[in-house]
């Protein structure tokens, strides 16, 4: 099973058709106690309309854009009960429209995680988790001047009783 951290493209819903062209590549490498996930997606969407009519511009955003990107993730058991994982992924979205309020727009988007899972006992698990995300929109007026970037920590203890 592939990891969920893996890249792979966004999907945009509206309410109407959209054509893909996508193309999806792994390679997973297994070892004794590791693995590594290599990941790579292309993916050009293009909003079909009636009759060739142009969409309002409300229903324009998602539409006519092209992502491309990869990541990488390798996981290395330390012991029989604990593990660790690592995961990094890059992907750009263009926007493929040349009028609206999106027009030729570029989203840049990073994201990394390290994890730490194991075994306490035969009904108690645990894991540490610590990751991190960047995105950025040059030419945007979002605070920040278009980038966003957040950092997530997580610490768990499950029991089944």
């Amino acid at each position: 099973m592939l990891p969920p951290t893996l890249a792979s493209p966004v999907n945009f819903y509206a309410t109407t058709l959209t054509l893909e062209e996508a193309a999806n590549l792994s390679l997973v490498l297994l070892g004794l106690r590791n693995s590594v996930t290599l990941s790579v997606f292309y993916l050009k969407s293009e909003a079909i309309s009636r009759q060739g009519e142009v969409l309002p511009p409300a229903f324009q955003f998602g539409q006519n854009n092209t992502q491309t990107g990869f990541g990488v993730s390798y996981g290395f058991s330390l012991s029989p009960l604990t593990s660790v994982g690592t995961s990094a992924s890059y992907s750009t979205t263009t926007v493929d429209t040349a009028t609206g309020p999106f027009a030729n727009s570029r989203t840049n988007n990073a994201y990394a995680n390290v994890s730490l899972n194991t075994r306490f006992g035969p009904k108690t698990t645990g894991s540490a988790r610590v990751g991190g995300s960047w995105s950025d929109t040059p030419g945007t007026s979002i605070a920040g001047g278009g980038n966003i970037s957040s950092l997530e920590v997580s610490v768990t203890v499950s029991h089944t009783f």
